[in-house]
């Protein structure tokens, strides 16, 4: 598989340097490309949006509007490399093979969250209503959405459950030329794009993997990168219309989560501007801005709301980066603070009922 993205290129160079030259990027994405290919198999997340290959390459994409210009040149290529592997292996944890479903009552950690769920007074009539089946599916997939980048830290560290024999072959091949520390360091930053609060001493802002400067990463900066763009990924790409037509999507939920980012035709930089319009090209930029046209109430009010949660998460790397930027001499630079609104546009919402519908398709918040 071509590794087009600039993110990809710089990585390749990297792989030159002493410490990564056992790394094969090309095979670790063809590999890649066949397991999330896979994620919708067995009736486990089969009705989400896309979580294969397009949405790697779509994460990768945005880096190059998300790292500013003059971080781009003091960047390593160590950083190059964390955030390629990063976003490559960040969500193969929503991967569920045939086995481990079928030996789900055997996991203790599943066992609990089932017990929990079933137990939570607004959902256990919801879930006992379902049939049989489609309650102990969607069941597992909640509790692996939940956990799926703890999962994939683990099967990093090779300290996890085997998911199958296949597939523990398949990731030993990826992981050839990976020395335990790059797989202990690609693994905390593949777990930190879901977890509340990142570990800032744990991600290490001048990681040395070898002697040289290049083989040195800031981690904490690769993995607020990281949780930046797999935020920020939310456009119709990840919903083409034919695939919703042919999966034939029935929840409701899943249906709104579709519609949704169909609606999103662009993530990009916000400009500020003077009187007349004109860009002010002396200014740093600090806000992304979002294009994308509603015809859905809900879809559009879900949307706000998804915002409003990403602008929060924008504002904590933010903080977080404020907090470190003296840890290094480099100058790493995060300048997110918010996303610019002005572009969304809603287009003949009817309202009326909006409320109750909302209230119908409210999925599982807990």
């Amino acid at each position: 598989m071509e590794l087009n993205c600039f993110a990809e290129k710089k990585a390749e160079e990297a792989v030159k340097l002493f410490a990564f030259q056992g790394i094969n990027l090309p095979l670790i994405k063809d590999k890649l490309a066949v397991i999330l290919s896979k994620i919708g198999a067995n009736g486990i997340f089969d009705e989400y949006t896309k979580h294969d290959i397009s949405h790697v390459n779509g994460v990768l994409n945005l880096l190059d509007k998300i790292i500013p210009s003059q971080t781009k040149e003091v960047m390593t290529g160590a950083d190059w490399l964390m955030i390629t592997l990063a976003v490559y292996f960040h969500d193969m944890g929503m991967f569920v093979s045939k086995e481990e479903y079928e030996a789900r009552d055997s996991n203790s950690e599943y066992v609990d969250f089932k017990t929990a769920l079933l137990s939570k007074d607004d959902l256990k009539d919801k879930l006992l209503a379902m049939p049989s089946d489609n309650r102990e599916r969607f069941i597992y997939q909640e509790f692996v959405r939940h956990n799926h980048g703890r999962r994939v830290k683990s099967w990093i560290e090779n300290t996890g459950d085997i998911v199958s024999n296949g597939f523990q072959t398949e990731l030993s091949e990826m992981l050839k030329g990976f020395d335990n520390e790059l797989k202990e360091s690609l693994a905390l930053i593949c777990e930190s794009h879901q977890v509340d609060e990142l570990d800032i001493d744990a991600l290490d802002v001048n990681k040395a993997f070898g002697s040289s400067d290049e083989e040195t990463s800031n981690l904490l900066y690769v993995s607020l990168l990281l949780r930046t763009a797999d935020l920020l990924h939310i456009t119709h790409d990840r919903t083409p219309s034919t695939e919703y037509n042919v999966i034939d999507v029935k929840d409701p939920f899943s249906q709104t989560e579709w519609v949704k980012q169909h609606s999103v035709k662009q993530v990009n930089i916000y400009y500020d501007k003077d009187e007349e319009g004109n860009i002010d090209k002396t200014k740093q930029p600090t806000k992304f801005e979002i294009q994308a046209c509603f015809y859905d109430p809900v879809a559009y009010f879900s949307f706000d709301s998804y915002l409003n949660y990403a602008e929060k998460e924008i504002e904590k790397n933010h903080h977080i980066y404020d907090k470190v930027k003296g840890r290094t001499t480099k100058d790493y630079n995060y300048p997110w603070i918010g996303i610019n609104r002005d572009k969304i546009v809603e287009k003949d919402l009817k309202l009326e009922n909006c409320t109750s519908r909302l209230i119908k398709r409210k999925f599982l918040t807990y």
